[in-house]
């Protein structure tokens, strides 16, 4: 079995037929934070640019904490400025009811961009995390808390597995001008895409 198939298939028959292969290190843990943090392309001034990459960031943690069956309680969202000018700040965003919800997420974090944002002040750096994660099975709902749409989250991460990373998550805006990170040294991607498949003349 292990020829025709994999290591982990043969181990699953040994452990079936009563003979110890897997030990509790080979399972990966939940991680307890998640994080998404990116440098800008260009110096970022405007907060509808500052919001927008919150909000992609966030989205980003929140398909994170899906993948692994988790809700978040406690986001942080940060920015920094160039050395020059020398501004960190941070928030911290606490959901009355632990969530996984793309636009749950996305509305909150929109509501809370402008806090980070100064006039003036060219940022370099901005980030998302997830500080403090509960698991989904566990969970229990507030019953005054407004009703969330679990099916817009199913059908995004349906979108998300179905087509390539640049489609973008729910209510984030289009990442455009200086927000967006500078690709020009990007290794080309010759497995997963077919314009960076090499071509080969033939004389």
């Amino acid at each position: 079995m292990k020829r025709v198939f994999n290591v982990n298939v043969s181990n699953t028959i040994y452990e079936l037929n009563g003979v110890p292969k897997l030990d509790f290190s080979d399972i990966r843990a939940d991680k307890k934070q998640i994080f998404s943090t990116r440098t800008f392309g260009n110096r970022v001034t405007q907060i509808d640019e500052l919001t927008s990459a919150l909000v992609r960031h966030s989205c980003n943690v929140v398909k994170k904490a899906r993948n692994q069956g988790s809700l978040i309680k406690q986001l942080l969202l940060f920015a920094h400025s160039r050395r020059a000018q020398a501004v960190s700040k941070s928030v911290v965003v606490t959901f009355a009811s632990a969530t996984n919800c793309y636009t749950a997420v996305a509305k909150e974090v929109s509501k809370r961009a402008a806090e980070l944002h100064i006039f003036g002040v060219d940022y370099a750096k901005c980030g998302a995390g997830a500080i403090l994660l509960v698991p989904a099975k566990f969970s229990q709902s507030d019953l005054f808390a407004p009703p969330e749409r679990p099916g817009v989250s199913a059908v995004i991460d349906l979108i998300n597995q179905r087509f390539e990373s640049g489609v973008k998550l729910a209510a984030s805006m289009p990442v455009t001008g200086q927000s967006a990170m500078k690709r020009s040294m990007l290794t080309p991607s010759y497995l997963t895409c077919w314009r960076d498949l090499p071509i080969v003349h033939c004389c």
